[in-house]
């Protein structure tokens, strides 16, 4: 499994990190909050892994992020 699709799984499992995201600063992003959570992936490991795994099941925590306009910088 890769870390990314590992982290998407836990981050949807847990509350206190999706919150955590959803209060997200300008300057924070999704790949050095998973890596301070132990998941280790690049920028491009990231993208390549939304690119081509989310096909419109989202959670309702992703759902969230989207319609709120955090979009692709932080869809799991």
């Amino acid at each position: 499994m890769s870390k990314v699709k590992e982290f998407r799984e836990a981050i949807n499992a847990n509350e206190d990190w999706q919150e955590e995201v959803r209060n997200f600063g300008d300057d924070d992003n999704i790949v050095n909050y998973a890596s301070g959570k132990g998941y280790e992936f690049t920028e491009n490991e990231y993208s390549e892994y939304v690119e081509n795994n989310i096909s419109g099941e989202l959670s309702l925590f992703e759902t969230e992020l989207v319609s709120g306009g955090q979009g692709g910088d932080l869809a799991c």
